[in-house]
């Protein structure tokens, strides 16, 4: 009997955040892209340097190394003649040389960039549904 009530809460919280998350809904930072495009706060970031970081500590001899490499690429884009830079880390080694940057116009730091667009929304949403789903199907053995 707990099982079957796991089961019926764990598909109604499956189902519902499915909807919301990856059908539905806009994460903030996407809502924060339109908003800013609406508004033509919109620019292009360039490359400006990059670097290359091992991790857990793997020496360049490792024959794994280039599977647990984390290249580190930061851009620099301007906004009424004045220079602003991103960081971002990646694990591919081929990245773009630009990116697309919306920003407020009142605070230029604050910006998102095209890496948080559509597939981060489709990831996250997809990893709180399944750990919501999850926590559904166990709180049906506890009742």
């Amino acid at each position: 009997m707990n099982f079957v009530r796991g089961f019926i809460r764990a598909g109604s919280v499956f189902f519902i955040f499915f909807f919301v998350f990856r059908l539905y809904g806009n994460g903030r930072k996407q809502r924060q892209i339109q908003k800013w495009e609406a508004r033509g706060w919109k620019t292009t970031a360039y490359v400006v340097g990059t670097s290359r970081q091992y991790r857990y500590g793997l020496s360049e001899h490792d024959p794994m190394k280039r599977r647990r490499a984390d290249y580190y690429v930061k851009y620099k884009y301007e906004v009424d003649g004045k220079s602003y830079y991103h960081d971002m880390i990646t694990e591919f080694k081929n990245w773009k040389n630009e990116i697309t940057v919306w920003y407020d116009k009142n605070h230029p730091k604050r910006h998102v960039t095209s890496e948080y667009s559509e597939s981060k929304r489709i990831y996250y949403g997809w990893v709180f549904t399944i750990v919501l789903t999850l926590a559904a199907f166990l709180s049906g053995f506890s009742s």
